[in-house]
């Protein structure tokens, strides 16, 4: 009854927001030459409001001259018809309250402008088609004074600006805005709107991402690119904070941004323990080196541990930041980047196992942590490019990383057969893990200068690492107890070198080759000790006795050639591509005295092809293809230890390299009609040889991990986006998506099948009005099946619901309102069985209408209730799972806003 009501008043809203429409009025026509009557493509037609000029939509001719625009308007308009090189047309259009209409203008002639109007100076169209790239002029759209670029793009239609500063260009999410051609302040394009004054701007262009190759993205989100006006490219903006609330939370950091023409600084420092990143470094963009992957795949080879993540449930993080951009003449760029971070953390977690032997045996183990843990880390980058001419250039770049991080891990297990115990124990675990790795990248490119399509591109990487653990381990159950030092240590060097060619065999044909070579070198050592006193839980007593089945000592190498040729067919609608990738994999492992113990060989031939199909309204992406991962050394080696005496990896010489055949597809409908945006996709692999680890446990009750080839691996998923407009304000939002997996088990010497099927369904309604309001409420479904084909015991279904909703509004005093509730319902879920909601709230206020800082203050968790809990399958076992989370606090910070844009020109703002 309550999903009923809660999808009745998702239907009120929505047919509320109908009935207060405009009437919908649709216009369409074909543009052709005055003298020709040939059509015209890429002609802008504007519509425009009569009364102020305010521009309603716009849109493309086709390559047959063809347009058809919707708006929902009862004005007067102005239809504006532009292209380059021929003069305006402007229609008109009568005022309509009647409702629906339609009005086709049948052919649209544009008379040529004279030759010897060369040097004429052309009224400049608010929008217009050039390429693949839409240009804007940002003085044709009307602003206030002291307006930022968030409010010139929600003037421009299809742009939309939500209260989060996330920016949409018909319905696509932008990724990244430049300034100029270069990356302004990093990879938050919401930071760089709210930012930069309008007044600054001369053009807006917008196009889509593509791929280093020039082919098209799969999912291609939209790049946005400002064209400032002379002497306005200087300004610095930023932020501080500084808050405190009980249970000792806090929250503190300064961001500085500042630029001067091509140059750009960024200092940023931060320090809480709310589990937050703290200020966004947005550097990822930033001026890099091209660092390619190499064709094919393969594992890295050793095993190496490294204690946890580096992170917990509870974290205290501290991070600073700087970094520096010039860009000189167009040409030549530099960057320096360098960040240091520390993270105090802790996590309590508890889970459960449970395995059905049969209808009355279960097998059950309970086990409990406490981990506690220090990770540090710095990094540094210094990247340089040079523009050599038109065709061609380099660039080059050195990455450094150190990483230093500690933890401790005390726990408690117990395994019980029905209600008898089996054993019961305590573990304490001490680690110590040091990395550092320098990776330098140079890459060359080059280009007929009299045909382009003729390209070059060289590529070289080589990195070296160095990683270290010192891994303390002390066991005490019923049967005997372990206190072991496992020291290890991993030196490796890794280089790539990658060629690519492309030369045309006709207007619309490439021919494309890939070629790389690969090697990876470890120098791998491992020694573990025992305690001289076992029963002793001290980390600081000696460590003398040798245990040889846990000590190794190894050279590692892995070399692999590739070669890829492939054609490409490119169209103004469509991109093709279709080869193989032909794969050598040498496999190499030694004994440090030099004595070979294997040596692998690994042939491959992988084909695939691509699709991407983007008419005007409509983007297809569709991939097929074969790939494959190599073994490891570590899935070949006799022994290695899992951080766990109980538990052991055997490598299994025979395994083979697993081959997955898979396909992806993506449908974008960016203009279908009555609809914000409609994306649907699906995915599918299988694999007849996949790695599975297969336990087995020997009269001791070690037990002995093995990887194994298994036929029958199968996945399947799909999808669906959607969000149709019901007003101009108000949107149903609607998403779905099913997943199907098949995975090949090995029980008690018997080969099976586990099936996980999942579905789920997200109903929405959201209100958005401006940057200045944004509402969400909905609820999602999940539903998750398990079967396991030879224990029916393991089956279930569950079904788990949460209801959300959250609103963001902006006052005309400045006031922001953020408020957001979360209610998992679970009670159909056994073991779990219960509702957990979920309330956060802030209000953030200017001190005064023009001052620099604003009161923020923060209720976290109000009903005190965030907790993490989750249920599911692998195996033979159904596994549920607990830790604490960041739970209920009140903090009060105090925000200032940095903010100088800037020239000395007059504004120019168009009323």
């Amino acid at each position: 009854m309550k999903h009923t009501l809660l999808f009745l008043l998702l239907g009120l809203c929505a047919t509320y927001a109908v009935q207060a429409q405009s009437p919908l009025r649709n216009f369409k026509g074909r543009v052709v030459d005055s003298a020709t009557l040939k059509p015209l493509q890429d002609a802008t037609v504007s519509i425009f409001r009569a009364n102020d000029t305010m521009l309603l939509n716009f849109g493309f001719t086709t390559p047959n001259g063809n347009f058809s625009l919707s708006i929902r308007s009862g004005d007067s308009l102005l239809i504006i018809i532009s292209l380059f090189g021929y003069d305006e047309r402007t229609e008109k259009a009568g005022s309509n309250e009647s409702g629906w209409s339609f009005s086709d203008y049948g052919d649209l002639k544009l008379a040529p402008l004279p030759v010897m109007f060369k040097g004429y100076t052309a009224k400049t169209s608010a929008i217009r088609m050039k390429g693949d790239t839409i240009e804007i002029n940002a003085s044709r759209f009307k602003v206030l004074p002291g307006s930022d670029v968030a409010q010139l793009f929600k003037k421009i239609p299809g742009f939309e600006v939500s209260v989060k500063g996330e920016i949409k260009v018909n319905g696509t999410a932008v990724t990244q805005i430049t300034v100029d051609g270069s990356d302004f302040f990093g990879n938050n394009p919401g930071l760089v709107s709210k930012n930069l004054n309008a007044d600054m701007i001369e053009t807006v262009q917008v196009y889509e991402e593509r791929n280093a190759d020039g082919s098209p993205k799969e999912e291609a989100s939209k790049v946005i690119n400002l064209k400032l006006k002379k002497g306005k490219r200087n300004g610095s903006f930023g932020d501080a904070m500084a808050g405190y609330g009980n249970q000792s939370r806090y929250e503190s950091g300064v961001r500085y941004n500042s630029f001067k023409n091509d140059r750009k600084l960024s200092f940023i420092v931060n320090s809480n323990n709310i589990n937050e990143t703290g200020f966004d470094f947005g550097f990822e963009n930033w001026h890099n080196a091209r660092s390619l992957e190499r064709n094919g795949s393969g594992d890295d080879g050793f095993y190496s541990y490294s204690g946890a993540t580096g992170s917990g449930n509870i974290n205290h993080k501290t991070g600073s930041g700087f970094t520096y951009f010039n860009e000189y003449k167009g040409k030549k760029k530099l960057s320096v980047n360098f960040f240091a971070n520390r993270n105090d953390y802790s996590s309590i977690s508890a889970s459960s196992s449970e395995n059905p032997l049969n209808d009355s045996t279960r097998r059950l183990s309970t086990d409990s942590s406490n981990s506690n843990g220090l990770a540090l880390s710095s990094s540094m980058s210094l990247n340089f490019s040079q523009t050599l001419d038109s065709t061609g250039g380099y660039d080059f770049g050195v990455n450094a990383s150190v990483y230093d991080h500690s933890n401790t891990i005390e726990g408690l297990n117990e395994i019980r057969l029905n209600r008898f115990q089996l054993n019961k124990g305590l573990s304490a675990i001490s680690n110590r893990n040091l990395a550092n790795d320098i990776k330098v990248t140079g890459s060359y490119r080059r280009s007929l200068r009299k045909n382009k399509r003729y390209s070059f591109f060289l590529n070289s990487s080589y990195k070296a690492g160095n990683n270290s653990d010192r891994f303390y381990q002390f066991l005490e159950n019923s049967n005997d107890t372990f206190n072991n030092l496992n020291e290890r240590s991993l030196v490796s060097s890794e280089w790539l070198s990658k060629v690519y060619l492309a030369m045309p065999l006709s207007k619309k044909i490439m021919l494309n080759l890939s070629a790389d070579r690969w090697q990876l070198n470890h120098q791998t050592e491992q020694i573990t000790n025992a305690a001289g006193n076992r029963y002793s839980g001290n980390f600081e007593q000696e460590y003398v006795k040798k245990i040889d089945t846990l000590s190794i000592a190894f050279n590692n190498r892995q070399v692999q050639y590739s070669v890829k040729p492939f054609l490409s067919y490119q169209s103004k609608r469509l991109y093709t591509q279709a080869g193989v990738t032909l794969l050598n994999l040498d496999l190499r492992n030694s004994a440090q005295n030099g004595q070979i113990l294997f040596e692998k060989n690994y042939p491959k031939w992988l084909p695939f092809y691509s699709l991407s199909y983007y008419p005007s309204k409509a983007y297809v992406y569709l991939t097929a293809s074969k790939s494959t991962v190599f073994p490891g050394i570590s899935d070949l080696l006799p022994v290695l230890n899992l951080s766990n005496n109980y538990e052991r990896r055997i490598g299994n010489q025979l395994l083979q390299p697993t081959d997955q055949y898979s396909f992806r597809t993506y449908t974008s409908m960016h203009k279908l009609k009555g609809f914000k945006y409609f994306y649907f996709g699906a995915s599918g692999s299988m694999s007849d040889n996949a790695k599975i680890w297969v336990n087995r446990q020997d009269e001791n009750g070690i037990i002995f991990k093995t990887p194994e080839n298994a036929a029958g691996k199968k996945n399947l998923s799909g999808w669906l986006n959607a969000s149709k407009k019901l007003s101009k304000i108000a949107n149903f939002e609607f998403s779905v998506s099913a997943e199907s997996d098949r995975n090949p088990l090995f029980i008690n010497g018997i080969s099976t099948f586990g099936n996980n099927r999942t579905v789920s369904a997200n109903p929405a309604f959201n209100l958005s009005y401006s940057d200045s309001l944004d509402l969400s409420l909905g609820l999602r479904w999940d539903r998750n099946r398990f079967e396991n084909e030879l224990n029916t015991n393991l089956n279930y279904i569950q079904d788990v619901y949460s209801y959300f909703f959250e609103t963001r509004t902006l006052l005309f005093t400045g006031t922001e309102l953020n408020t957001s509730v979360e209610i998992s319902d679970q009670r159909s879920v056994p073991g779990i069985g219960k509702v957990v909601a979920v309330w956060n709230a802030y209000i953030q206020h200017p001190l005064s209408a023009k001052s620099p800082f604003k009161l923020k203050l923060t209720a976290y968790d109000i009903l005190k209730q965030n907790t993490s809990i989750s249920r599911y399958s692998s195996d033979n076992f159904i596994y549920i799972s607990q830790s604490n989370r960041l739970q209920q606090y009140f903090m009060l910070t105090l925000v200032y806003k940095i903010r100088k844009m800037g020239g000395e020109e007059a504004l120019n703002y168009v009323y």
